[in-house]
């Protein structure tokens, strides 16, 4: 199974609360409420100008983000699985971007905060690790 096959879910109303505006979806191979509740966090998280969500954020999100995976963060990241006109969404003036949160491990997260999101992306390009997996191992 690869990103095209995952379930998508995606967070709504959460471009209301910052500038620029922002929507976040997570892609899973399995349906489950927990990327709901996951969602729900995030967009509150995000709700607080001091934790304004971006490209290249990284979040602990303290439990696995699917049930028997290793990866308790999530990477904010353009959504490079879809098509590129999936990424925004304009209405008369107003733009939304959706943000992809990829699951990433905690070591991932640690070398994201050191070397750079854009390294760990480049890393995770590179890997070829289907992203989607929650038994896909570490990159770093």
């Amino acid at each position: 199974m690869g990103p095209g096959d995952s379930y998508i879910y995606l967070t709504v109303g959460a471009f209301s609360v910052a500038d620029p505006m922002r929507e976040f979806f997570i892609m899973s191979p399995v349906e489950s409420p927990r990327h709901v509740e996951t969602l729900a966090m995030v967009a509150h998280f995000h709700s607080f100008p001091q934790h304004h969500l971006g490209h290249g954020s990284v979040m602990d999100i303290g439990r696995p983000w699917i049930e028997g995976s290793e990866h308790q963060h999530l990477l904010v990241s353009w959504p490079y699985a879809l098509d590129p006109r999936a990424a925004t969404y304009a209405s008369g003036k107003e733009e939304v971007t959706y943000l992809w949160l990829v699951p990433i491990s905690a070591d991932e997260a640690d070398f994201a905060r050191r070397k750079g999101t854009e390294a760990l992306e480049d890393r995770l390009e590179g890997s070829g690790v289907n992203l989607v997996d929650p038994a896909r191992v570490s990159t770093v």
